[in-house]
Order: C-alpha cells, then sequence, then structure tokens
C-alpha cells in the first residue's frame, strides 16, 4: 500500500507473456509456398534484381492472379508476428483435424520457416519449425526452434489464414 508509483498486477496470465512470436522483414523474403487441404499449391519468388517484388511462378491451371499486390504481402506474414496465447504441443494423434493450411518461407540467407495451422474450435493454432543452410541462418533457426519447441501458437484472427 505505501509503494509509489502503486504496482498493479494484471489477473489473465496471458497478459504476462513476452508475446513477439517472429520478426522476419519482409525484405529478407525471397520465397513463399502456401499450401491449403485439398488445394494446389501456389508459390511466389523474387526475381534476382534489387527490390523486385514476390510475383507467382507457380498459378494452377485455371487460377489468375487478381490483385499483385497481395502477392508480395505475403513476404511481411512474419513481420512483427505476436500470438494470442500458447498451448503444449498435442501429439499428432491427439490432434484436432488440421486446417490443412501450411506454409513455407524463405530467406535470401538461408533460413528457412515452416507454419503449420490447425484449427481448435473457433480458434487457430500453429506450430512453427526453421532451418537454416549457412551457418548465419542455423543459428537463428535454433533461436526460433528453442522459443516454439513443445507448443502452439494462437494468433490473431486477421493474420491467421
Amino acid at each position: 500500500l505505501l509503494a509509489s508509483p502503486q504496482l498493479l498486477a494484471d489477473a489473465d496470465p496471458r497478459r504476462w507473456l513476452a508475446t513477439a512470436l517472429l520478426d522476419i522483414k519482409a525484405e529478407r523474403v525471397r520465397r513463399v509456398s502456401v499450401t491449403a487441404r485439398n488445394q494446389p499449391t501456389y508459390i511466389a519468388e523474387r526475381g534476382d534484381e534489387a527490390g523486385a517484388a514476390l510475383a507467382l511462378t507457380a498459378v494452377p491451371p485455371g487460377r489468375a492472379v487478381a490483385d499483385p499486390t497481395a502477392i508480395d504481402a505475403l513476404a511481411g506474414a512474419l513481420t512483427d508476428l505476436r500470438f494470442e496465447d500458447v498451448l503444449p504441443r498435442e501429439p499428432a494423434g491427439e490432434r484436432s483435424l488440421t486446417s490443412g493450411a501450411e506454409a513455407r518461407f524463405e530467406t535470401t540467407e538461408g533460413l528457412t520457416v515452416d507454419l503449420r495451422e490447425r484449427d481448435l474450435g473457433t480458434r487457430r493454432l500453429l506450430t512453427i519449425e526453421a532451418a537454416g543452410s549457412s551457418e548465419a541462418s542455423r543459428a537463428e533457426a535454433a533461436q526460433i526452434n528453442a522459443r516454439v519447441a513443445g507448443r502452439e501458437f494462437e494468433i490473431a484472427a486477421f493474420r491467421a489464414g
């Protein structure tokens, strides 16, 4: 009661968490592949020229690009990615049906980040795994994997899917 300033603790333990999950800047991303359940894989890549935007390099038959700027926005999906809640990762046999959404992000430095989504009622949970092909990217992948190991992350609905 005599402390100044007064200390307040939030009753919700989720508010105690450091919610920063990933922060991979869009300009680092050179390739993104996205696969949804029972859908073809879409692949977007940057050209070799400096400042090139992502463009679809694999478009499924019968499909067309409606908004090319939306493709380049994929590169920013891992920028300042934060989670809303975290759960222990369930053994594969006990999982609810996966939504089937998977994405792979590859950076110019050789870091690969795989995201897999599953539905838990109305919640969308992500599992994350990283790998690297160079010494620096392997070190970055190890840091990411240490942070996410054994956990699933609920992210904001506007960032999911």
